[in-house]
């Protein structure tokens, strides 16, 4: 008794739920073995390209901050006099050559200083990549889950209508519904249809993202 746009609200969020119901049972059936996020992150700090890039350049920087107060490297030569020449102090000799070279002590106060300061800006820059990448790949990786569910609504929300879809035909066929309902029920699986694929190219980026991020193969 009630009109037909009215029902199909109702139908359509009486699968909606049937569709969350199907995808906590699915959650539950695998939580065996979760994809969990922390081992995940771990992966991105010691395989992620730019943060290891990030990190040689902060370890770099603190090794040069250790050498900021060695003193330059020392001078040693040899002179070679040739032939035996005498003079007012006696014969001239060959001999070895050795200097070392003793910058002012504030001289390599200050370079250790600045040494210090380059130290902490790697530092810094590194920490930011970190804390960057982490958020791009948590948002990933919520989004994936987000994605996944809303693809295990939409198979057993497509499974339903092609059976709406199958009593329609056979009920128009029959001759007892009109060619209308028949083509509603056509165009709702039809759509679909078209969120499965919406979905799946989504879905294959964020994984793409994913394996790049984490230095996997696709």
């Amino acid at each position: 008794c009630m009109p037909n746009q009215i029902c199909r609200k109702i139908t359509v969020f009486l699968l909606v739920l049937i569709g969350l119901a199907h995808g906590i049972e699915a959650s539950e059936s695998n939580a065996a073995s979760p994809v969990t996020i922390a081992p995940l992150l771990e992966e991105l700090w010691q395989r992620n390209p730019s943060i290891q890039e990030a990190e040689a350049k902060w370890k770099a920087a603190k090794k040069r901050q250790i050498q900021a107060w060695a003193l330059p490297d020392p001078v040693a030569g040899f002179d070679l006099m040739g032939e035996m020449r005498e003079t007012r102090t006696g014969p001239e000799e060959n001999r070895f050559v050795v200097s070392q070279e003793l910058p002012f002590p504030l001289k390599l106060w200050y370079r250790r200083q600045r040494a210090k300061e380059k130290t902490k800006q790697a530092f810094e820059a590194y920490q930011a990549v970190r804390r960057r990448l982490a958020r791009e790949f948590k948002t990933a990786y919520y989004e994936l889950y987000v994605v996944d569910s809303s693809l295990a609504v939409i198979h057993e929300i497509h499974s339903t209508l092609k059976n709406i879809e199958a009593v329609a035909e056979a009920r128009y066929a029959q001759g007892s519904s009109s060619q209308r309902d028949a083509a509603k029920s056509q165009a709702e699986v039809s759509m679909s249809l078209e969120q499965v694929y919406l979905f799946e190219q989504k879905r294959q980026s964020l994984v793409s993202l994913l394996n790049a991020m984490l230095d996997r193969s696709p």
